[in-house]
C-alpha cells in the first residue's frame, strides 16, 4: 500500500529544500508540490532525488527546461483577466484589487498582470490607489487589506481578490463597514474552494 505524508510550510519557505529533507527522512517515492515558487533552477530540483509534480509552477519566471519538471496548473494571468473583464462587462469602472504582491514572481504577480490588462483592454487606466498589497494569503490579511483600502478609498464598486479565502474575509470587512455585497460592491476571486459556495 501507499502512505501519504503532508507537510505545510510558510509561503516564503524553500519548498524544495523542505521536500528534499522529508523525502530523505521518510524515504518517499515522489512529491507533489503545491507551493507558488516560479523560479526553480536545475540545481534546486537536483536536490529532490525523486519524481515530483508541481501544482502551480509554470516556468513563467524560472529557468528550467520543460523536460526538467512536470506541472499541473492554470493560466493565472488569463483567469484573472477573465474575472476582471466579467466585472467591466457589467459596467464597473472603479475596480480595486487585493493581492499578496505586485512583484512576487509568482501567482500574485501573474494575476495582477491579468487585472491590469483587463482594465486597459476595457479602456480603464489602472489606479494605484485601488491596489492593496497584503504580503500574505491568510484570511486575516484579506480582512485587514480591505479595511485599509476602505480607509483610503471607498468609491470603488467592485474588487478582484487574489484568492477565495481572502475574498471571503474581504466581504466580511465590507459588511462590517456597512456595505452590502453585491449591492454596494461586487467581489470576484479565483480558486473555487468549497467554502465559497456557502458564502452569501
Amino acid at each position: 500500500g501507499y502512505t501519504m505524508v503532508m507537510r505545510q510550510i510558510h509561503s516564503g519557505d524553500d519548498e524544495l529544500k523542505r521536500g528534499a529533507e522529508i523525502t530523505a527522512s521518510k524515504r518517499l517515492r515522489g512529491l507533489i508540490l503545491l507551493g507558488g515558487c516560479f523560479d526553480y533552477t536545475p540545481q534546486d530540483v537536483a536536490r529532490l532525488k525523486v519524481p515530483f509534480v508541481c501544482c502551480s509552477y509554470t516556468n513563467s519566471f524560472g529557468t528550467l527546461r520543460n523536460s526538467e519538471y512536470s506541472s499541473v496548473s492554470i493560466n493565472d494571468q488569463k483567469e484573472a483577466y477573465k474575472a476582471v473583464r466579467m466585472l467591466t462587462a457589467r459596467g464597473h469602472r472603479k475596480i480595486a484589487i487585493i493581492l499578496d504582491s505586485r512583484d512576487d514572481h509568482s501567482v500574485s504577480q501573474l494575476r495582477y498582470k491579468g487585472y491590469c490588462q483587463a482594465l486597459e483592454d476595457s479602456g480603464i487606466r489602472p489606479d494605484p490607489e485601488l491596489v492593496e498589497e497584503t504580503v500574505d494569503y491568510h484570511m486575516s490579511a484579506g480582512y485587514d487589506g480591505m479595511m485599509r483600502l476602505l480607509d483610503r478609498r471607498d468609491d470603488f464598486t467592485a474588487v478582484f481578490v487574489i484568492s477565495d479565502a481572502m475574498a471571503i474575509a474581504a466581504m466580511k470587512a465590507l459588511n462590517d463597514r456597512g456595505k452590502s455585497v453585491p449591492g454596494d460592491c461586487s467581489v470576484v476571486a479565483i480558486d473555487g474552494i468549497e467554502m465559497s459556495a456557502y458564502t452569501t
